[in-house]
């Protein structure tokens, strides 16, 4: 807001009113200006720092512009029974025309609120921190259903890796039921040809023990003929022998 002397009709009474009770130290110059006053840099800082707290540009005004604004917003607030005024001697520094900074005991003023403007800060103050829980209570809320729906896909992800490790899991016990009748296959295929082999072997060995008992059979026969020829040979030689002895 800039500054404008000739039009205070709208101004923020409110942030004045708080600034002046967070404040209440604040001094400014008396009623009448003086070459003295404008030379006291408590003044204008003061004066600025009000005009500054209710957003209002002062920064290309004069400082005499500066705190005869600031003392028009004011006395509006007493002339409105807004804040008291008392007025207090005190020395103070100030700059005078050559530059020098001296010490005098100068009139000051400095402002309290009164029952009705306290009324209407607590009323503004009672006002903001409604609106700041009714912002803190959309806020909360707004935070709970963003955990809310944070949880939800949370949980959503939670059930879709669940579901796909258990159907990785199924097809891994697909896949070792099929491994297991492969194998299965395998061994009776493996057993079939051992049994055929086996068949095979023992045929073999049948074969080989039959044909030793027959050869042994047929030496055996071989063996008792030559004994039958030797016998028959030795009884015909035998009377030949026995004529031969004396009788």
């Amino acid at each position: 807001m800039k500054a404008d002397l000739t039009n205070i009709n709208h101004y923020p009474v409110e942030k004045l009113l708080i600034t002046l009770r967070n404040h209440d130290e604040l001094i400014f110059s008396g009623k009448e200006f003086d070459s003295r006053s404008l030379g006291v840099k408590e003044y204008k800082i003061n004066s600025k720092f009000i005009l500054e707290q209710c957003d209002i540009d002062c920064s290309m005004e004069d400082e005499y512009s500066i705190e005869e604004f600031c003392a028009i917003l004011l006395d509006r607030l007493v002339r409105e029974d807004l804040i008291a005024e008392w007025t207090t001697i005190s020395k103070v520094e100030f700059e005078d025309e050559n530059g020098e900074i001296s010490t005098a005991p100068m009139s000051h003023r400095a402002y309290t609120l009164t029952l009705k403007g306290l009324d209407i800060v607590l009323k503004v103050e009672a006002h903001e921190d409604a609106e700041r829980r009714h912002q803190d209570t959309n806020e909360h809320n707004v935070l709970m259903r963003q955990i809310g729906v944070s949880s939800f896909l949370i949980s959503f992800a939670a059930v879709c890796v669940s579901g796909y490790l258990a159907y990785l899991a199924n097809k891994n016990i697909e896949l070792n039921q099929k491994r297991l009748e492969l194998y299965q296959q395998q061994i009776e295929s493996l057993k079939d040809k051992v049994d055929d082999k086996q068949i095979i072997f023992t045929d073999k060995i049948k074969k080989l023990v039959d044909e030793a008992i027959e050869q042994k059979q047929q030496k055996d026969t071989s063996s008792l003929d030559n004994e039958s020829q030797i016998h028959s040979e030795n009884e015909k030689t035998k009377p030949l022998n026995q004529s031969k002895n004396p009788s």
